[in-house]
C-alpha cells in the first residue's frame, strides 16, 4: 500500500504540562550537516504502522517484514563534481549500486488486551544488510527498539450521537548503528586530522510520549500528541558532542465536509537543546559560552476525497527552523503532497505519491559563498495484496536532491519485493 510519510515539531516542558492528555513523535529532524547522515537508512520501507491499532488477541505475537531489493546509488553520491570535505579538493565519483535486504522484525507481548485497555511490550530489530562487495558493504546497518505501550480507548453513545475516545502513553529505548560514510566512495569518514568517525551518527535514544484522539460529532476528529526524548551519540575525541534533548507537541484536526471529501490541518512545534554543543555565531564560528538550540515549527493544510475504490490526498506545509543563538542553522521550507490510491481488487491496492519541497537557508553557505538552497522532488509507486498467509509488495521510487553544495545533491532509484507475515 502506498503510504505517505508527512512531518511535525514541538514546545518546552512547562507549556506541555498545561496541555492535558497528549503524545510525542519522535522522529529524528536534521541537524544541519548530520541531516543526511542521520537519516543514512538504506530503504523506505513499506510494513504497516500497527501502533494505534493492536489487533491480535494473543498474548504472544511475532511481526516480520522482509525485502528485498536494488539500490542505484547506495552511499548518495553526487552525479557531478562536488568538493571533498575531507581532502577539500574538488572530485567527481561514480554512484555505487548494488542488492539489500532488509527486515523489520517486532516480537510483543500483550497481557492486558480488553474493551478498553491494551498493555504491550514490544521488541524491534530491523537491519538493513546490503550484498555488495568493498564499500558497499559498510552501507549495513541496524535499528533496535525495545516500547511499553498503553492505551485506552472508549466507545460512547449519547443522544444517538457516537464518541470515540483514544489515548495511552509509550516508553521507549532505541539504538541506531550505522556508519558515517564518505558519499563518493563509500567509504568509513575520518575527520582532517585522520580520527576516524565512522560511528559519529550511533546513538541510544530513551523517550516517552502521550497521546489522546477524540471524534466530535459531524466527523470531526482532534489528535494531540506530546513527549519527550533524550539522544546519547557515540563521543568522537576531536568533535563536538551531538547529544541533545527534544521536546515536542504535535496536534491535528481533521473534519468530514460529506461523505467523499475531508480537509485537515496540523501543528507541528519541536525544541532541540544540546548538552553542551557550543551555538554558532552569524559567520558559523563557534562561540564560547553558548549551547546550540534550535525551534522547529510546520503548520500543514490539506485536503481528502475518497471515492469508492479510489482515494487520493494533496497537503501542503510550510515549516522553520530558527536557530536560536544569531540564525547560522536557520531555514525556511515549503513542501507538497499528492498521494492516490486505488483499490484493484479484493484486499489489493497500488499507490502512487509524488512530493517536492524547497529549503532555503538564512546564513549557511556553500563553499563558494553562496546561500545555501535545496530541493527534493520524490515518486513512489507501490502495490500491496493482503492474504490469509501473508502480505505481499512490491514498489518503485525516485528520488532527486540539489543542494547548493553539490556534496549532498544526488539522484536514487529503489525497487523492491516485499513479504509480511504476523504470527
Amino acid at each position: 500500500m502506498c503510504t505517505a510519510n508527512i512531518i511535525r515539531r514541538q514546545v518546552p516542558w512547562t507549556l506541555i504540562l498545561v496541555a492535558i492528555l497528549p503524545l510525542l513523535a519522535t522522529l529524528p529532524l536534521p541537524v544541519a550537516w548530520a541531516e543526511e547522515e542521520e537519516a543514512r537508512s538504506a530503504v523506505k520501507k513499506t510494513k504497516k504502522n500497527r501502533r494505534d491499532e493492536i489487533s491480535s488477541q494473543d498474548v504472544f505475537s511475532l511481526d516480520a517484514n522482509i525485502q528485498t531489493g536494488w539500490n542505484s546509488n547506495v552511499y548518495l553520491t553526487p552525479e557531478g563534481e562536488y568538493l571533498d570535505p575531507q581532502t577539500l579538493t574538488y572530485e567527481k565519483s561514480t554512484p555505487a549500486n548494488s542488492f539489500f535486504v532488509n527486515a523489520d522484525l517486532t516480537a510483543s507481548m500483550t497481557p492486558v488486551h480488553d474493551k478498553y485497555w491494551t498493555t504491550q511490550f514490544s521488541l524491534e530489530y530491523a537491519p538493513d544488510i546490503y550484498l555488495g562487495s568493498g564499500n558497499v558493504k559498510n552501507a549495513s546497518g541496524s535499528n533496535t527498539k525495545l516500547s511499553f505501550e498503553q492505551k485506552y480507548r472508549s466507545d460512547t453513545e449519547k443522544g444517538g450521537v457516537l464518541k470515540k475516545y483514544k489515548g495511552g502513553f509509550e516508553f521507549y529505548i532505541e539504538k541506531k548503528d550505522y556508519s558515517y560514510l564518505h558519499r563518493g566512495t563509500g567509504a568509513l569518514r575520518k575527520t582532517a586530522g585522520g580520527t576516524e568517525e565512522d560511528n559519529r551518527y550511533d546513538y541510544l535514544e530513551t523517550g516517552f510520549y502521550l497521546n489522546f484522539s477524540t471524534y466530535f460529532k459531524g466527523r470531526t476528529k482532534w489528535d494531540v500528541k506530546l513527549g519527550q526524548l533524550s539522544r546519547d551519540y557515540d563521543e568522537i575525541s576531536v568533535l563536538a558532542s551531538l547529544d541533545r534533548k527534544e521536546d515536542q507537541i504535535y496536534t491535528k484536526i481533521s473534519k468530514g465536509l460529506d461523505k467523499r471529501w475531508e480537509i485537515f490541518a496540523d501543528m507541528d512545534l519541536k525544541t532541540l537543546s544540546y548538552d553542551t554543543h557550543r551555538a554558532e555565531s552569524a559567520t558559523g564560528a563557534r562561540v564560547n559560552g553558548t549551547r546550540r538550540k534550535y525551534i522547529e515549527s510546520s503548520v500543514s493544510l490539506g485536503l481528502g476525497y475518497d471515492y469508492g475504490k479510489w482515494n487520493s490526498s494533496i497537503e501542503y506545509e510550510a515549516s522553520k527552523r530558527d536557530d536560536t543563538y544569531a540564525g547560522y542553522w536557520s531555514y525556511d521550507q515549503s513542501k507538497y503532497a499528492f498521494k492516490l490510491e486505488h483499490a484493484v481488487g479484493a484486499n489489493q491496492t497500488c499507490g502512487l505519491r509524488l512530493s517536492g519541497s524547497e529549503r532555503k537557508y538564512a546564513k549557511d553557505t556553500n563553499p563558494v559563498g553562496q546561500l545555501r538552497v535545496r530541493t527534493v522532488s520524490s515518486a513512489d509507486l507501490s502495490y500491496e495484496k493482503e492474504q490469509s498467509w501473508g502480505n505481499t509488495s512490491f514498489g518503485i521510487s525516485y528520488d532527486d536532491q540539489r543542494d547548493t553544495d553539490t556534496y549532498y545533491s544526488y539522484k536514487r532509484t529503489i525497487a523492491f519485493i516485499g513479504y509480511e507475515r504476523e504470527f
